[in-house]
């Protein structure tokens, strides 16, 4: 499917075979399963994942898209779509019969504006934003009442997203949460496989590198802004993560 005026960098639709090994950290990625030409399952891949351990190994139509294009909006769909992604069971939403129709018109739609050679960038941004609420009110319809540690973990998310910059240790969060940092820690490790520190971290990546691809900031200023003690700190945490240094990777790009 042939996409114009610099999508491609943005969003992506693709069969699941022609997906690469693996996609960028800051990337979300949609699996439409269907049955005898009808919609019956979403599989949502979260940041910082694997396509290949959330969708099943079949032919089928993979939406790719960036972060940067949901944090554009206000920070509470933000949040919601991070929740999405992040909080629903087994990473995988049937899709009922009182949200097929409307949700396959909503996946047409976007399908059809992206597939268009006049494609506009504010009706594509529109459409992936009604298609992700209906997926949004669709897991809120299945989890009208959440357990406790599942609220916790969106808690938890809640305040990694607006204290990451400056707070990268679990008992910062455990202690606004009212809750020890094992706990906590306990709580994202049976939820979400990582601890504290991992996802904050993989938060912190992720925002690095999305600086590092704009001439916005110099490598200082972000070590700068991600509260880093020194610019040799800085390089290190990247290096560690990534296997190169923040010039190494800016030059790559």
């Amino acid at each position: 499917m042939k996409l114009l005026h610099n999508w491609h960098k943005d969003i992506l639709v693709k069969k699941i075979e022609d997906l690469p090994e693996s996609l960028p950290g800051d990337w979300f990625a949609l699996y439409f399963e269907e049955e005898n030409d009808e919609l019956t399952k979403v599989y949502l891949k979260p940041l910082n994942e694997d396509y290949q351990q959330f969708f099943p190994n079949e032919n089928g139509v993979v939406l790719t898209f960036k972060r940067s294009l949901i944090e554009e909006d206000d920070k509470e769909y933000a949040l919601d779509v991070l929740n999405l992604f992040n909080l629903t069971p087994n990473n995988c939403l049937a899709i009922s019969p009182e949200f097929q129709e409307r949700f396959q018109h909503c996946k047409v739609l976007l399908l059809s504006e992206l597939a268009d050679p006049d494609n506009h960038d504010i009706l594509i941004k529109s459409l992936l934003k009604v298609l992700l609420l209906t997926l949004i009110k669709l897991q809120h319809k299945g989890f009208i009442s959440y357990e406790l540690n599942q609220k916790r973990v969106y808690m938890f998310l809640q305040l990694m997203e607006i204290h990451y910059a400056s707070h990268n240790w679990a008992d910062f969060y455990a202690k606004r949460m009212g809750i020890s940092e094992k706990r906590l820690n306990q709580i994202l490790k049976e939820k979400l496989n990582k601890t504290a520190k991992q996802i904050i971290q993989q938060r912190q990546l992720t925002e690095i590198k999305r600086m590092l691809q704009t001439d916005a900031y110099s490598i200082k200023e972000i070590a700068y802004k991600l509260s880093f003690q020194s610019l040799s700190d800085f390089s290190r945490f990247f290096k560690r993560h990534t296997g190169m240094s923040p010039s190494q990777f800016k030059q790559s790009l």
